[in-house]
């Protein structure tokens, strides 16, 4: 009974082990190509299986791959626009201390997502924000955003100034952990899939998407 339940435990560990490298390799993928590369390129660049052949045409990729589109693509339009009106329906009080301090709720959100939250989360963590929208769907960029906010609302509660809240929201996130928040993940996926759903249609459909304005904040 000890040597099954040993090799059960060991088999699951490997494949939480695959599943990291394959998320690094993502991460280092999303960080460091400048621009997306076709599907039929991708096993050249990745010497790896058909499985990321087909990566390029998945919308979740499209999400996850926010630094290899300029700042007027649909991509971030509708990064944008879900982020800050979640923002103001669940958290009114950081909605309005970001409007007192001039800073969109859309400006952080997309310094974590532009870099994959590696330079905001410990390791660990960053894995699984990266993780959680491949598994759970695209709208979930918009959902670990809305998350990281709320846990930092007492410390922007206590913030005496404007420009203390603007530095609060450049610092790292040490205390976020994507995978403890997922219950309130999965709460806002039931309440706000439908509106990034129409939020993604409309930006996709208009004929704004190939070059519109309104893209990342800087």
């Amino acid at each position: 009974m000890t040597t099954t339940s040993s090799l059960s435990d060991h088999h699951h560990f490997i494949l939480i082990l695959i599943i990291h490298i394959h998320i690094v390799i993502l991460i280092l993928i999303l960080i460091r190509l400048p621009r997306p590369i076709p599907p039929h390129h991708l096993r050249h660049h990745l010497h790896s299986t058909d499985t990321y052949t087909d990566i390029g045409h998945h919308q979740c990729f499209q999400y996850l791959w926010t630094s290899a589109y300029d700042g007027a693509s649909p991509v971030w339009r509708v990064l944008n626009s879900a982020v800050e009106q979640v923002v103001e329906a669940e958290l009114p009080c950081m909605a309005a201390l970001m409007r007192r301090a001039a800073v969109p709720a859309a400006l952080p959100a997309a310094r974590w997502l532009s870099s994959c939250w590696v330079n905001f989360l410990p390791w660990r963590a960053a894995l699984d924000a990266v993780a959680l929208p491949l598994l759970l769907g695209a709208d979930f960029q918009v959902y670990l955003c809305v998350a990281a906010l709320r846990g930092l609302t007492r410390a922007a509660v206590a913030c005496a100034h404007s420009a203390d809240l603007a530095i609060l929201l450049h610092q790292p996130l040490l205390r976020f952990r994507p995978r403890a928040e997922l219950p309130y993940l999965l709460a806002l996926r039931d309440q706000y899939r439908s509106l990034f759903e129409r939020i993604h249609r409309a930006e996709h459909t208009s004929p704004e998407a190939a070059g519109g304005s309104g893209g990342r904040p800087s």
